[in-house]
């Protein structure tokens, strides 16, 4: 899993008046151009980020061009490498079993393709480097799997993929995220906790939930190991009587 994304700062420059530094920030200003991103960075002398909603609504990554986008059926291999180098990661806190499973198939990609509901991020050569998958879960955009390649690991890629969910999630209504992940494994809950999520306790648990749950339970999953989080989405819904 990915680590933290780019740094924000505001820069300024003491003594200096507010048309001055209004200037300054159209002097440096220097938008750069990417896809699916509502509110972004954009870099500035000495590399402070600037927040820029109103003019470009991008955002400049320390890692150069970064794009989300919808995947493609013919990716599915890909998406299926991808999910096993990042899965190698286990192996280093010795959860060798992880790392040896099988990744999703590929007629399984193939229907979150078709369904809409998968995405990939992409390099400077429209290459996925890693990918997210979602299902619908108690009206929740509930996140199955999220992979990236190690050597993109800790570049804010993981976090990229999860605000494409949010505003697939925020576009068809759903009022949460949610997954289920390792407790104690430091890239999964204590990251997903710093990306927003809280957890779920058992007696709130809805029915859908906690059948995934059970899944996970009847392939071999400690369900002590394993923890329940949701991040909501502002939407309300209202129920009526």
């Amino acid at each position: 899993m990915p680590g933290q994304d780019d740094p924000a700062g505001r820069s300024r420059v003491p003594g200096s008046s507010c048309r001055t530094r209004r200037r300054q920030r159209r002097r440096f200003h220097h938008p750069i151009r990417r896809a699916n991103t509502r509110v972004g960075m954009c870099w500035g002398r000495g590399g402070a980020g600037r927040r820029c909603e109103r003019r470009c609504g991008r955002r400049a990554s320390i890692w150069g061009m970064k794009r989300v986008r919808p995947s493609l059926s013919t990716e599915c291999s890909r998406l299926r490498e991808i999910e096993g180098l990042a899965g190698n990661v286990f192996r280093s806190i010795g959860m060798e079993w992880i790392a040896d499973s099988d990744p999703m198939s590929v007629e399984v990609l193939e229907h979150y393709a078709r369904c809409g509901r998968s995405w990939v991020a992409v390099d400077e050569s429209d290459r996925p480097v890693g990918y997210v998958v979602v299902d619908v879960v108690d009206g929740n955009a509930h996140i199955e799997q999220v992979s990236v390649l190690p050597d993109y690991q800790g570049r804010g890629i993981g976090k990229e993929l999860l605000e494409a969910v949010q505003a697939w999630a925020i576009e068809t209504g759903c009022p949460a995220l949610t997954l289920t992940t390792f407790i104690h494994v430091p890239w999964n809950r204590p990251l997903y906790e710093h990306l927003g999520f809280v957890v779920v306790p058992e007696d709130e648990m809805q029915p859908g939930l906690r059948a995934v749950r059970e899944n996970e339970s009847r392939i071999g999953l400690d369900p002590m190991s394993r923890v329940c989080m949701r991040r909501s989405t502002g939407i309300r819904v209202t129920v009526e009587s």
